[in-house]
């Protein structure tokens, strides 16, 4: 798995990015977790090396930023 960007049925997105070999592999990033309701939501952490950012249907904007944000640090 490189990078993986899947709708969910919640509904939202799912993205998932696979760290391994990267410069980015062993930075630390806080986990993000914002749950307002069914329609907004996001929730972005890095585990065993894969980003992993999940959101409503208008969070894949911020869950890509977020992504940058933190490979750019």
């Amino acid at each position: 798995m490189g990078v993986r960007i899947d709708t969910i049925d919640n509904p939202g997105w799912l993205v998932k990015i696979n760290l391994k070999g990267t410069a980015s592999e062993q930075n630390a990033f806080p986990e993000i977790k914002i749950n307002n309701g069914d329609t907004d939501w996001l929730h972005c952490s890095v585990k065993d090396a894969k980003f992993m950012g999940a959101g409503d249907p208008s969070k894949l904007g911020i869950i890509l930023d977020h992504f940058s944000n933190f490979v750019m640090a």
